[in-house]
């Protein structure tokens, strides 16, 4: 994946991630995990009281839902992100019937405030000015900590909120990108940049709060929410995958092979995430699903669903 702009934001990283891959190729790599993923919401449906409306939050290229599937259950089907070209692409690309594809409108939103607030521009600015690790680190605790004005309201309300898997993609990444990519030009050393990098995963809790605080106000009263998390990156090769491929239907083992992989391949803003949506939350029902992400990863997803 190339990173050549000069200056970063939110949109365009977004956009440079989902498009890293041609989308037709991700669909139809997919399937069977959009499969599994389909079969799970269709399970919790027969706990709404209303299907009425769906609001899907990092939406992205669409490739983890089928978009008939909510389309025909839903009058209404808002799919929502920073990256609206992706949504459009991914909506062309599983060719709805137009009775179908007219009850789906699109939404940008900033699910961060890192737009809002300029965090990038000032973050990529102090690295180009040399500033020290410990300056870089009070800047980031500061915007990562703090609430834009205005940030998280909601106009509307829906029957079911669902989340693909974004807890990993909020921020923290960016930030790494940012740094490894000025690294060289403004003399930090390997040192430098793990400990800003350890201090920006610390102070990324509150984001992440802030983000299922956002979830759960999109919903109506009575409503339910389904949350997708990328809890583990694991090389496709890695013979443990296979054996977690295999036990799918065995929460157990399944459970067990996660616990043993999560040290050294567990994915901390997703685990952080789900842990603070679980205490705000009743849950029904949870999931587990393998995402092959490319041709050298597979994640391991767990699905939550419930409601306040």
């Amino acid at each position: 994946m190339l990173f050549a702009r000069r200056t970063m934001n939110i949109n365009w990283f977004n956009w440079t991630v989902n498009q890293s891959h041609d989308p037709d190729e991700k669909y139809f790599k997919w399937t069977f995990y959009r499969r599994q993923i389909t079969a799970f919401i269709q399970k919790c449906l027969a706990d709404l009281e209303q299907t009425d409306r769906v609001k899907v939050f990092g939406a992205g290229s669409v490739n983890d839902l089928d978009l008939k599937f909510l389309c025909s259950r839903f009058n209404e089907v808002v799919l929502s992100d920073i990256d609206t070209r992706s949504i459009l692409a991914g909506i062309r690309c599983q060719r709805l019937p137009a009775d179908l594809a007219s009850r789906i409108r699109i939404e940008q939103q900033d699910y961060t405030g890192a737009g809002q607030t300029g965090l990038f521009s000032g973050f990529e600015k102090r690295i180009r000015q040399k500033l020290t690790p410990d300056s870089l680190i009070e800047y980031l605790t500061q915007q990562l900590m703090a609430t834009p004005p205005g940030f998280g309201s909601q106009s509307r309300a829906f029957d079911l909120v669902i989340s693909c898997p974004v807890y990993t993609q909020l921020i923290y990444t960016q930030i790494e990108v940012i740094l490894r990519k000025l690294q060289k030009k403004s003399g930090y050393s390997e040192s430098d940049l793990n400990k800003i990098l350890w201090a920006a995963s610390n102070a990324m809790k509150p984001m992440l709060d802030r983000y299922n605080r956002l979830l759960l106000s999109a919903l109506k009263p009575g409503g339910h929410i389904l949350v997708l998390a990328d809890l583990m990156a694991v090389q496709a090769s890695d013979p443990d995958l296979k054996n977690a491929k295999a036990s799918l239907h065995a929460a157990g083992r399944f459970e067990e092979l996660i616990r043993i992989k999560k040290d050294a391949c567990g994915l901390d803003m997703a685990w952080s995430g789900l842990e603070l949506l679980e205490q705000k939350i009743k849950i029904i029902r949870t999931t587990h699903a393998i995402w092959p992400f490319d041709e050298k990863r597979e994640f391991i997803v767990k699905g939550v669903f419930g409601h306040k």
